[in-house]
């Protein structure tokens, strides 16, 4: 995704589905503890959905980064901040 704007999109969108998809993972643990799901069922859809944010990463999110650096989250252990004196 050469053009910017369509690069800050494609981020904004991706990032929402993978929001979207941690949080169901979430529930799926709660619907478990609930008796809802079996613990086999909540393993295979951690699997499933494990396995889809690796790919919607690595297919769209990666090479928006590769092309635009400035677009990936800083790390929040990388930068420091300055040390009072």
């Amino acid at each position: 995704m050469k053009h910017r704007e369509a690069a800050v999109s494609i981020k904004q969108t991706v990032l929402m589905v993978v929001r979207e998809m941690s949080s169901s993972a979430g529930y799926i643990y709660k619907y478990e503890a609930e008796g809802k799901v079996t613990r086999e069922d909540s393993e295979e859809y951690m699997e499933k959905v494990q396995a889809a944010l690796d790919y919607i990463i690595s297919e769209f999110l990666e090479p928006v980064y590769a092309l635009h650096p400035d677009l990936r989250p800083k790390c929040c252990g990388c930068e420091k901040s300055p040390e009072p004196e």
